[in-house]
């Protein structure tokens, strides 16, 4: 109750704030402009001889000073294994931070380009792939009908066909076509994929515990069938836990 009473005056307070900057006629946007540019002509100088560059926009300078944080983490975990540095930290602080220093500052345009290139392909592969993995792992744990899961993939498939030929760009088209084909795979051997993951969710471990509820299942199911319950539906369901629990029994 407490929590929601400064909510609502934390709100309260954002609204007024709001209404005193609106009548006031702040512009925050040239305000935070101006804010930035000062710390750019501050620190400009500082960075280009830590970093060199002659331009802090040009020459790429927050690129090179993000490589030198990755290569400064790298670099001191490394050496925290050498028991040469790990007794003395002020050493291995010291060598920590100009190992990676010297590396940035006569880095050219070229070689930080060439790094960013990776770090592109790499977020754009991720990116490309997540959503066919969440939509796998979706049709998979939705569905134990190969029927629903294949209609899944066509439908996934006729999608990526329209992106692919309506695509402008030959990059977006190739990631289109790459993940259609993958789709195809996936549907083709919808079967086996799905035992293998149906494998990796229950393990070895958990492979008897799946076997218990699928037999208790069964009971379940023959008990409804004396309540009322559709016999013909009935058989369908215990056909499908059959063939479950023999293949369970199957596996090692």
């Amino acid at each position: 109750m407490k929590f929601n009473k400064i909510g609502v005056l934390f709100i309260l307070s954002l609204m007024l704030m709001s209404s005193f900057v609106a009548a006031q006629n702040i512009d925050f946007r040239r305000g935070s402009e101006s804010v930035i540019n000062f710390f750019i002509e501050a620190y400009e100088p500082f960075l280009q001889v830590l970093f060199g560059g002659d331009d802090y926009t040009g020459f790429l300078l927050f690129e090179k000073f993000l490589i030198y944080m990755l290569l400064l983490a790298i670099v001191y975990i490394a050496l925290s294994n050498v028991e040469l540095f790990s007794d003395n930290r002020a050493i291995l602080i010291i060598v920590s931070l100009i190992v990676p220093l010297l590396s940035v500052r006569y880095m050219n345009l070229q070689w930080i380009n060439t790094v960013l290139l990776q770090y592109l392909i790499l977020g754009t592969a991720l990116t490309a792939i997540l959503p066919f993995i969440i939509y796998l792992y979706f049709l998979h744990g939705m569905s134990e009908s190969s029927t629903v899961r294949k209609i899944g993939w066509i439908f996934f498939i006729a999608i990526y066909l329209g992106l692919w030929a309506t695509a402008a760009n030959t990059g977006y088209a190739s990631v289109y076509l790459w993940t259609m084909l993958a789709a195809l795979i996936f549907l083709l051997m919808d079967g086996t994929i799905h035992r293998y993951l149906a494998k990796q969710k229950y393990g070895s471990g958990n492979r008897w515990k799946y076997i218990m509820d699928l037999r208790e299942e069964k009971v379940s199911v023959q008990k409804a069938v004396t309540g009322g319950f559709p016999e013909r539906k009935a058989k369908r369901l215990l056909k499908k836990i059959d063939k479950k629990i023999a293949f369970w029994m199957k596996q090692h």
